[in-house]
């Protein structure tokens, strides 16, 4: 997995601009029908200037190239049978946040979890943008970096749990983080826009999710971050965006790409009809939240939140500051790790930092001669109850893997492998350890291997 460590910026500009007409890089066929739809683009926010098929990244402070990469994020999501969640329009289109009895009793069929009659604390903690606040009027765009889990949370999530934003916007579309019991650890996409008059991808004609797929498939896309506290995350960085055009609206939704430095879009749809300003109206009111349907008072969460959030709306750039935005506090079981009012928050039900991995993995060189070396990894399950399966992430820094032995070993990008059991090492007791081990050619004076635990 891509593991690269980057710091809070300490300064956001606000020239962030994506010139017309977009020329797009690999472009491709557009999975929902709209390959042409992108030839039409606006500002994403004004102020600065990047040349046509370049779009402005806060975090390096600089202009880069785009990728089309929408058919592709189709077609791995379609090789991913698993259920999408809940439509998000009926769970807070009910006013005492219950879930409408159908949805419920058919959820609860396809998943075989008992699932909660009412969404317990509405739509949870993280921020809320304030009446008369932030107006949106010709393009908002929000960046953030989303702190992830590709290989879960770590225990069963009893139902849904969402961590999401709006950009502001009255038909937005939302970049969503969903976990769900042990297996569901996604990223997906969920449209506003979708109506009979302009339907989604998939001919949806109301509000609809466009597609989920698991955090894994993103390897390039993920980052290690320290957050205000100096604890290192996974974290996904994202741009999501609605912006006028000649003939409408288009949302957008672009994911930064650390292998290859640019953006990678992943999603456009093109609709009509005007939108409302939200800061008036009340439309669009939830920044960054973590929004969960089901009672985690008392389940194990590791640390879920946002860093580096901004929001450019209408070519101005906002932190978020509590003169713009409100911040709702976690129930009181939950700890608030951190927060930089309001552009950085996360919370937690174990304390700040802790891990609810089991297992620990520990790299020992066993051999070491002129041009290579060999090694082994200890992994020990830690935890007071049994483990049916691990993972290990191994980096190989400045060395070449040339055999390994007793575990699977699979390549997630350049030099880095995720490395997972065989059937006979699988299972661990509390106390219990396993081993594996490869050998390595030499490349520079760095070549020692690192290994890291989700």
């Amino acid at each position: 997995m891509q593991r690269i460590t980057v710091s809070m910026m300490s300064a956001l500009s606000s020239s962030l601009y994506l010139a017309a007409p977009l020329v797009l890089l690999a472009c491709g066929a557009d999975a929902s029908g709209e390959a042409d739809v992108v030839s039409e683009a606006h500002a994403l926010a004004g102020g600065g200037h990047c040349a046509a098929g370049l779009l402005h990244n806060p975090e390096t402070q600089q202009c880069a190239p785009i990728a089309d990469r929408r058919a592709e994020a189709q077609r791995a999501a379609a090789r991913r049978p698993e259920r999408l969640p809940p439509n998000l329009k009926a769970l807070r289109g009910t006013a005492d946040g219950a879930l409408p009895a159908p949805r419920a009793e058919a959820r609860a069929a396809r998943s075989h979890v008992s699932v909660p009659d009412h969404v317990p604390g509405g739509l949870g903690a993280g921020v809320s943008y304030k009446s008369g606040a932030l107006p949106v009027t010709e393009s908002s765009t929000l960046y953030t970096h989303m702190i992830v889990y590709p290989d879960g949370l770590g225990f069963d999530v009893p139902a849904d749990l969402f961590t999401t934003a709006t950009n502001r916007t009255e038909k937005t579309v939302e970049v969503v983080g969903w976990y769900r019991e042990a297996s569901v650890h996604h990223i997906g996409i969920f449209d506003w826009s979708c109506s009979a008059t302009d339907p989604c991808a998939g001919g949806q004609t109301v509000p609809s999710w466009i597609w989920t797929r698991p955090f894994s498939d993103n390897t390039c896309q993920l980052t290690q971050m320290a957050d205000g506290a100096g604890v290192n995350h996974e974290t996904l960085y994202y741009a999501n965006a609605t912006v006028s055009t000649a003939s409408g609206w288009e949302n957008r939704v672009l994911f930064w790409n650390y292998c290859t430095s640019q953006w990678d879009l992943e999603y456009v749809h093109a609709f009509t009809g005007p939108q409302q300003d939200c800061s008036v109206t009340g439309c669009g009111w939830w920044g960054p939240i973590v929004e969960n349907f089901s009672p985690l008072e008392d389940q194990p969460f590791p640390q879920l939140g946002f860093i580096d959030t901004s929001l450019v709306h209408d070519g101005v750039t906002s932190l978020l500051p509590p003169s713009e935005t409100d911040f709702n506090g976690p129930p009181s079981t939950w700890h608030l790790c951190f927060i930089d009012p309001n552009t950085s928050w996360s919370t937690s039900q174990i304390p700040c930092g802790a891990s609810t991995t089991p297992w620990t993995a520990t790299l020992t060189v066993t051999s070491n001669w002129n041009t290579g070396y060999c090694a082994d990894v200890a992994v020990h399950n830690g935890g007071t109850t049994a483990i049916s399966t691990w993972s290990v992430s191994l980096a190989m820094n400045q060395s070449t893997l040339t055999s390994s032995h007793s575990a699977n070993f699979q390549a997630t990008s350049a030099g880095q492998y995720q490395v997972t059991p065989l059937s006979w090492n699988a299972n661990l007791a509390p106390g219990a350890t396993t081993s594996f081990g490869f050998c390595a050619n030499k490349t520079g004076t760095n070549y020692t291997a690192t290994v890291t635990t989700p």
